[in-house]
């Protein structure tokens, strides 16, 4: 896996969730701090990801994980 981030528009150099899940590996985790990445946001993600792809994913809110937001590739 691979953080990727954003190097144009008004997001830059903040931390592309999109491309970040698409370098996950099956069975991969990705743990990032709630000032890093949004979790409605990882979850809309991963839900439009998913559907486009096949993959699946499992994103666990701050109050499941310890205050950090993980994301899991299932398949």
């Amino acid at each position: 896996m691979e953080i990727i981030k954003h190097t144009s528009g008004k997001a830059i150099g903040q931390i592309s969730v999109r491309n970040t899940i698409a370098t996950m590996e099956r069975g991969e985790e990705w743990t990032a701090e709630p000032g890093d990445i949004k979790l409605g946001y990882a979850q809309v993600c991963c839900s439009q990801y998913g559907a486009e792809t096949g993959k699946q994913f499992h994103v666990s809110s701050p109050k499941e994980a310890n205050g950090r937001i993980t994301i899991k590739r299932i398949n």
